[in-house]
């Protein structure tokens, strides 16, 4: 009886795994909530450990136990030191799931294989590879929260999807150098070239990181589930964040920080989209906002854009976006209220569960997407005041508009993020002694030095320091958002980065910074300087760059473009 009620569970099983398969082999967010789903429901063949089962000897030491696991593998397991060690040839059978009460798993020369599942959620905390091993299954080790290292060997070729997903501690990946499909490089794991980032480790606990310059692809998942990293550089290379969004379980990012050169990217206030702001792909969840407004010029913003952004209470949608995707906002727990200005927005799966929000209000427009989906859910519906603008009269925001070059004396329009007055930082300046001010900034081992000219021709040699990828900290590059010349003052407006400490402005006569009229360092992003020495010129230029502190240096960001401002 207990031999036909394991084969019809095995049945079972496989036609649950079956029914979610999908093309190419790729597996989607929403099915592999599904599989998860499943997988915690059902009892595979889990070992003596979990009491319903028998092993299938136990030999003269009680201390010992044995088992089979595949068609010529068999397991070992000592529970004093709750070792456990898989011997034999071949594979280990898909959807074997070991008990979690696991320390240490030792995994013998000839086996080739390890199926699905096998360590789902198990207490591993060492675990030892063979150079056999060709590949693991989807979800392999996931969940696997006290492992801290994995070593893939050299005859190691293929590894399932979310095999290490979830593994919160893991901080390191260390590859053979001789395997030809895989290599690490400060415990992350690539492909062998380094063009694809197959998996950032969920437990390692620096707060930045710039991916290299050789990546082009990052992998699904690819950084699920880290708890530490505020801040990401893309570089200009990373053509595809993958199939599936690689950002959607990280709750500290404060930054997205894109090259400017990268043609299918951008970031605008820390958030990315898609290079000409179509798509808004990723918010950054780690901000403390209250209130956000998707950037005019959006049409679709993307699948888990903003999952877990906890600050969040409002979000408004503008008449642009046409398309909210699946999940768009889940696991926002603070949200309170959400504005749809495009009547027909296509927004049915915009949350894939409403519990815990009873209270959440929708506004919108009468006879609306909006007000049908409130009317669907029980939600409170609001009718929006905010005259509709169809997508023809409304102005879309551009990467190339945020980098003007050029900025007149008649101030540009700019959106009001929130009601409040931003503070403006009011400067009465003399005019600058160079050398004093060069004086004042910390000397760094990363300094190297230039020199340049003041206007009266004195050299000064300029402290400079240069990051470096290695470092893996970075600074975003700075862009100017307005700047005008009103009587002897200079009000300028920067975008605001999330991860420096302050400004570094710079005054010249020239483009090129020759003559510098003024350098100042400032924590303000909205500036007033009054400035004497700017009335013998038209035209000046001005130029940004954020710094940050860490530790006892100071880590400087490119200079932005040069902006003239004319009087």
């Amino acid at each position: 009886m207990k031999k036909s009620l394991k084969i019809i569970t095995c049945i079972c099983v496989s036609l649950s795994l079956i029914s979610i398969g999908t093309q190419n082999g790729i597996i989607s967010a929403e099915e592999k909530n599904i599989f998860e789903e499943r997988i915690e429901n059902m009892q595979l063949n889990q070992f003596v450990m979990n009491n319903e089962q028998q092993p299938d000897e136990v030999i003269a030491d009680v201390n010992v136990q044995t088992g089979s696991c595949g068609a010529n593998a068999r397991w070992e397991y000592h529970i004093d030191t709750k070792k456990l060690t898989i011997s034999g040839t071949g594979a280990i059978d898909d959807n074997y799931r070991f008990d979690r009460e696991i320390d240490e798993v030792i995994i013998e020369e000839g086996i080739t294989n390890i199926g699905s599942t096998v360590f789902w959620k198990a207490g591993i905390k060492k675990i030892q590879l063979p150079s056999s091993l060709e590949s693991v299954g989807y979800g392999t080790f996931w969940g696997c929260s006290k492992l801290t290292e994995i070593n893939i060997p050299k005859s190691f070729k293929n590894m399932g999807q979310i095999a290490f997903e979830k593994c919160c501690a893991l901080k390191n990946i260390t590859v053979d150098e001789e395997n030809q499909d895989y290599s690490s490089e400060n415990g992350v794991l690539y492909n062998k070239a380094k063009t694809k980032l197959i998996l950032y480790p969920a437990g390692r606990e620096e707060d930045s990181f710039f991916i290299p310059d050789t990546v082009t692809e990052l992998g699904e998942y690819a950084f699920d589930y880290n708890q530490n990293l505020k801040y990401i550089g893309i570089p200009a290379m990373l053509t595809s964040l993958g199939s599936e969004v690689p950002f959607t379980e990280i709750c500290k990012v404060e930054d997205f920080y894109v090259e400017d050169e990268n043609q299918e990217y951008c970031s605008v206030d820390g958030s990315i989209f898609s290079k000409d702001i179509s798509r808004m792909i990723h918010y950054a969840v780690g901000k403390n906002d209250i209130a956000y407004e998707v950037p005019k010029g959006v049409n679709t913003v993307g699948e888990d854009a903003f999952c877990y952004a906890a600050s969040l209470e409002s979000v408004t949608f503008p008449s642009t976006v046409k398309k909210i995707e699946n999940g768009a906002l889940d696991n926002c727990t603070s949200i309170k209220k959400i504005t749809v200005l495009n009547p027909n927005c296509d927004m049915n799966y915009i949350f894939s569960s409403l519990r815990g929000l009873s209270d959440l209000v929708i506004e919108g427009y009468q006879d609306s997407t909006a007000y049908a989906y409130a009317t669907e859910k029980g939600l409170k519906f609001v009718e929006s005041k905010i005259p509709y603008e169809p997508e023809s009269e409304t102005e879309s925001v551009t990467a190339k508009e945020s980098e003007t070059e050029s900025v007149t004396a008649k101030e540009p329009e700019t959106e009001s993020v929130t009601a409040k007055e931003p503070e403006i930082e009011s400067v009465t300046a003399k005019e600058p002694e160079t050398e004093s001010v060069t004086a004042k900034e910390p000397e760094t081992e990363s300094d190297t030095a230039s020199s340049n000219e003041t206007e009266s021709g004195t050299t000064i040699k300029e402290k400079t320091t240069t990051f470096t990828a290695k470092e893996n900290i970075f600074v975003g590059k700075a862009k100017i958002k307005n700047a005008k010349i009103k009587k002897l003052k200079l009000k300028l407006s920067i975008y605001k980065l999330g991860n420096v400490n302050g400004y570094e402005l710079q005054i010249s006569k020239d483009k090129k910074f020759k003559k510098k009229l003024l350098k100042k360092k400032t924590s303000k992003i909205n500036i007033s300087i009054k400035f004497k020495k700017i009335a013998k010129y038209k035209i000046v230029f001005v130029r940004v760059r954020g710094y940050r502190k860490v530790q006892n240096k100071i880590i400087k960001g490119k200079w932005s473009k040069a902006i003239k401002v004319k009087k």
